[in-house]
């Protein structure tokens, strides 16, 4: 049972260690975003306001993530205090926590579209104001719709070969544990 409570508080551990960086590197594209607009004006708003709805949209499901983490946080009362509380509780705080890493994933997914939207709109707008080439435009896309498929295809992999077998493993273990 120890293992199962140290499992847990690394996972947790972990996620708010990657939410922070995640974090970071959002603070500092917002910030090159708004120094490219606004203070060394090399961008037209006018013209190029789909970098605005990328960044948007990022902060809009970085805040959901978060906000679903604090929530699940706050309402996890089978968190043991400590490593003493019983195996049940244990596997029901696994259990929860796997819950809730499915949902992110699942957040993630439905926002992967509007993602792609997103980058599809800015890619040509930058053509359009003449940032960009036909081939650059090519090039573009293909790298960071490559990045966002291989994301996509990594949370995918980690939703169905790690957590949902995981899930049904835990339920299992606690119907066994409480029979």
């Amino acid at each position: 049972m120890e293992d199962m409570m140290h499992s847990l508080a690394k996972r947790r551990r972990t996620f708010q260690l990657q939410i922070g960086l995640i974090g970071l590197a959002m603070l500092g594209w917002t910030g090159m975003i708004v120094h490219a607009f606004l203070i060394r004006q090399v961008a037209d708003a006018g013209r190029e306001w789909g970098a605005a709805v990328m960044l948007l949209l990022s902060w809009g499901v970085f805040a959901i993530i978060v906000r679903q983490y604090l929530r699940h946080h706050r309402a996890d009362a089978a968190m043991p205090a400590s490593v003493s509380s019983s195996v049940p509780d244990a596997l029901r705080a696994l259990i929860d926590d796997n819950a809730a890493a499915r949902r992110r994933i699942r957040t993630l997914g439905y926002a992967f579209p509007l993602f792609a939207g997103a980058l599809a709109l800015s890619l040509f707008q930058l053509l359009q104001v003449g940032k960009m080439t036909p081939s650059n435009l090519r090039d573009a896309a293909i790298l960071m719709g490559g990045a966002l498929l291989l994301s996509a295809a990594t949370f995918a992999w980690r939703y169905f070969r790690d957590l949902t077998p995981e899930a049904r493993r835990l339920k299992r273990l606690l119907s066994d544990y409480e029979s």
